[in-house]
């Protein structure tokens, strides 16, 4: 998981599943961060972007090591702490 800027977030997509599927489908995301040591955590609910082999995706997995995955960028819409 990448942070883009206050309002992004971007993470490589490996393994194609049917989570994926349902994002492709316009399902929102909802994504869970915590930090254990201090027992803290927010949740996220966002929209997601897919990049399937456009330039943008090219760029982003040109820098990795995952040249066959697909990049989703998620469009954050709460953060519920």
């Amino acid at each position: 998981m990448t942070v883009l800027d206050p309002s992004h977030l971007q993470y490589l997509e490996k393994t194609k599943g049917e989570a994926y599927e349902n994002i492709k489908r316009g399902s929102k995301v909802a994504l869970v961060a915590a930090d254990v040591p201090s027992h803290t955590a927010v949740r996220v609910l966002a929209t997601a972007e897919v990049h399937e082999d456009d330039d943008y995706a090219k760029k982003v997995l040109a820098k990795t090591e995952f040249p066959n995955a697909f990049v989703v960028n998620l469009n954050i819409e709460e953060v519920f702490a």
